[in-house]
């Protein structure tokens, strides 16, 4: 969630002032601190406590998912992505980004020891492609430390 504060801005400008934005997190504190930092945002955030591997919404009723941070350290990363497809509309945008070392990183430079060492998501497997869905665009970011997957729903 901490991502999705700093880029709820972002997020809140691309949807308009009409638009609709739904926050999830496991972490009541992490709900609270977003509630908090969006209080003047328009629009608001709905921020709903819950676990992206068993959302809490119907089938089909967001336009497009976006989540961003920590999906390899998901007790079930493929069932999340499986909830992504599930609850976006068909045609909708899926856009997936996490930690991890692209092809150019060096493993073994002192940058990447630490990170591995302080954030196991670095090491973890990516989770896979869910049923469902198209990749439209695949890159890393963050010079090469995350990647951002672009998927559309089919249908």
């Amino acid at each position: 969630m901490r991502e999705a504060q700093a880029l709820q801005p972002h997020l809140a400008r691309a949807v308009g002032p009409e638009g609709r934005i739904t926050g999830l997190d496991l972490s009541s504190g992490m709900l609270k601190a977003c509630a908090r930092n969006t209080a003047r945002q328009v629009p608001r955030p709905r921020l709903v406590h819950g676990n992206a591997a068993a959302m809490p919404f119907p089938g089909a009723d967001f336009d497009a998912v976006f989540h961003f941070g920590g999906i390899r350290l998901f007790a079930e990363p493929d069932r999340a992505m499986q909830e992504f497809v599930r609850v976006v509309k068909p045609g909708g945008l899926i856009a997936v980004g996490d930690e991890g070392f692209g092809p150019g990183v060096d493993r073994r430079q002192w940058r990447s020891r630490i990170l591995a060492w302080t954030n196991p998501g670095f090491v973890r497997p990516e989770p896979a492609l869910p049923r469902g869905a198209a990749l439209q665009a695949r890159r890393w970011v963050y010079a090469e430390h995350a990647f951002l997957w672009v998927l559309r729903r089919d249908g």
